[in-house]
């Protein structure tokens, strides 16, 4: 038991260090250190964690993944096409509001690590016309990028779920389906609604707003092709094709420089904007972190202690996802663990199952170590707690009715 204390205080630390406005990569190397410190400091651990960090290609393919995610988004926003995308998406729809969940929730359908950088400039520009927080921004990014978690039969977390229970995929996806619905009404009730969307001073709307009924249909459209063309074509040779990220948008990169006419001066002047050291800094401390997590064994205890708890089993299993997923930040790490123990528990229990994604997937959305979530603070430069203030809401409500609907039907 005393391992569950400190890894609380270990979330502790990441969250006063955060408050106190500490930059997220420090708050996080201070994070890994008392965890060390406090669980298993032989030295070798902490070097072989290091080691293992600096090592795993996996890192510095998400640095340059992340890298070159601001090099396009330069592009976009350079070239106008950004503003296009948005002027034109808001002639189709005819709601600024709808474009605020529409254009995280549409890239979020084909997952990449890290990805929701993508949907930030799109939902900033959408919100342009309303008095939204930079803290309302960051969470209508990060929540609506991430409705599609729970029956997305390309997400990681469910094949992999699938594959360790044995489920048929279409078995797992009809079972939690109701979710992602609950997740989307939740997510407008709580986000896309109150008086920061009241506009009082018609003249402070951005020009391009005043223009958009002048487009044509057609043109818009042309225009959301065009402008969403570049997203949708790396997205799609990652999740299809199987290309490497880095690969992918360096192809990207590469004929949007030609189309768009990128000479030397603008090409300089794009790489060193796109350079974003404390974000790198952040995401390089989360893969530290998880190693000291792994090398120090603190994930097997947590298993172990859980398990030898007397607790019900369906509580078992989710507390130990729901802690492992707020641990690592990511749901195909507390799949690997939680799904075997639900296996060994209740085998073919599809309520235990979804007891254990939706509260592992309650914990990863919480995590300061997401991927996405430091990505979108770091973009819209927002305060960690108050951003997770309205995410914690929206979640806390959709895991009691998640729990209900699985225990009275």
């Amino acid at each position: 038991m005393l391992i569950i204390f400190k890894m609380l205080a270990v979330l502790l630390v990441i969250v006063i260090l955060l408050k106190r406005k500490y930059p997220f990569g420090n708050a996080m190397l201070v994070a890994s250190l008392v965890l060390f410190l406090i669980t298993n400091p032989f030295f070798s651990n902490l070097s072989l964690s290091l080691q293992k960090t600096i090592s795993n290609p996996g890192t510095w393919v998400m640095i340059t993944t992340l890298y070159f995610v601001m090099c396009l988004e330069y592009m976009l926003r350079t070239s106008g096409l950004l503003k296009d995308f948005t002027a034109s998406a808001r002639k189709i729809f005819r709601s600024d509001r709808v474009l605020l969940g529409f254009m995280p929730a549409f890239l979020g359908f084909l997952p990449s690590l890290g990805g929701a950088i993508f949907s930030a400039p799109l939902v900033k520009e959408a919100g342009a016309r309303y008095k939204l927080s930079a803290e309302k921004l960051t969470a209508l990014n990060y929540w609506f990028r991430h409705v599609w978690e729970y029956c997305n039969p390309i997400i990681p977390a469910i094949l992999l779920g699938s594959e360790l229970t044995g489920t048929p995929l279409s078995s797992l996806i009809g079972n939690q389906f109701i979710f992602t619905i609950a997740a989307i009404v939740i997510g407008s009730l709580i986000l896309l609604t109150g008086k920061s969307y009241r506009i009082d001073d018609v003249s402070k709307t951005p020009k391009q707003l005043e223009t958009t009924g002048q487009i044509s249909t057609r043109a818009a459209i042309r225009g959301t092709f065009l402008a969403a063309g570049p997203i949708l074509l790396n997205i799609l040779l990652v999740a299809l094709f199987d290309f490497n990220p880095v690969l992918s948008l360096g192809l990207v990169l590469s004929g949007m420089a030609v189309i768009l006419k990128f000479n030397f001066a603008k090409l300089k002047k794009m790489f060193t904007s796109a350079i974003d050291l404390p974000m790198f800094w952040a995401v390089l401390n989360i893969f530290f972190f998880q190693q000291i997590l792994e090398n120090t064994g603190t994930t097997k205890q947590i298993v172990e202690v859980l398990g030898s708890s007397g607790i019900p089993t369906i509580a078992i299993i989710g507390l130990t996802s729901f802690i492992i997923g707020i641990l690592v930040g990511s749901p195909q790490g507390f799949v690997a663990v939680s799904f075997p123990l639900a296996v060994a528990l209740a085998p073919g229990n599809l309520d235990v199952i979804a007891v254990a994604y939706l509260a592992g997937i309650s914990g990863t959305i919480s995590s300061p170590a997401h991927l996405c979530l430091i990505v979108t603070l770091e973009y819209f430069k927002a305060d960690f707690l108050k951003s997770l203030t309205y995410i914690a809401i929206a979640q806390g409500i959709l895991l009691l009715f998640g729990l209900s609907y699985i225990f009275l039907f």
